[in-house]
């Protein structure tokens, strides 16, 4: 499964920004602008050829490059805010028999808690990450990310299917993580974590 947890970033305009999250939203093939990059620049690499043809991917491979370090960068929140309203507001529409399924699956292997204050911390479930497989990651953190690494599937499927989970199932909750001050737990105020009430 995908472990993706390293970030190229770079600076832009925000009128730069703005085009490329416009850009993506209104294009059906990229479910985010994350997904947008990572495949625009894997094609961008994989195309090779005569000394034009190099040319012209090096020039596009550049604009893609500044664009894959400005979205994954400092925008992380607001793309996982916008990604968390897209996937209410997409809720009725993408209800399918899949989406259903891995609903189920994850409600039942959720954390069982009382009250969310008894999630472990971030430091301590990352300093345990060598002897942890995907599925214990999800269980233990249960935020979107992880959920999607265990899953296999884009964060923003996994999104569409933890919110219909909330939806389906009342005992399933979210509550907001506390940020955590350290580049490679990627957990802002934006950040859920995901249980069932006990």
């Amino acid at each position: 499964m995908t472990n993706r947890t390293d970030k190229i970033e770079v600076a832009v305009t925000p009128a730069e920004k703005n085009e490329i999250r416009d850009w993506v939203d209104a294009n059906p093939d990229y479910t985010s602008m994350a997904m947008m990059l990572r495949t625009l620049t894997k094609r961008e690499m994989a195309d090779g050829g005569g000394e034009e043809k190099t040319q012209s991917a090096s020039i596009d491979s550049e604009e893609v490059t500044e664009a894959v370090e400005s979205a994954l960068g400092d925008v992380h929140g607001r793309l996982e805010r916008i990604e968390d309203s897209i996937a209410e507001l997409d809720t009725g529409a993408q209800v399918h028999d899949d989406i259903e399924d891995l609903a189920h699956s994850v409600v039942e292997q959720l954390p069982v808690l009382d009250d969310p204050s008894e999630f472990e911390s971030f430091h301590h479930i990352y300093s345990e990450t060598e002897n942890m497989d995907a599925r214990e990651m999800a269980q233990r953190a249960s935020t979107a990310d992880d959920w999607a690494n265990y899953l296999d599937l884009d964060v923003s499927r996994t999104r569409t299917v933890l919110t219909n989970m909330i939806d389906w199932y009342p005992d399933a909750k979210y509550a907001y993580a506390d940020p955590v001050d350290d580049p490679r737990y990627e957990i802002d105020s934006e950040t859920r974590r995901y249980y069932r009430v006990a």
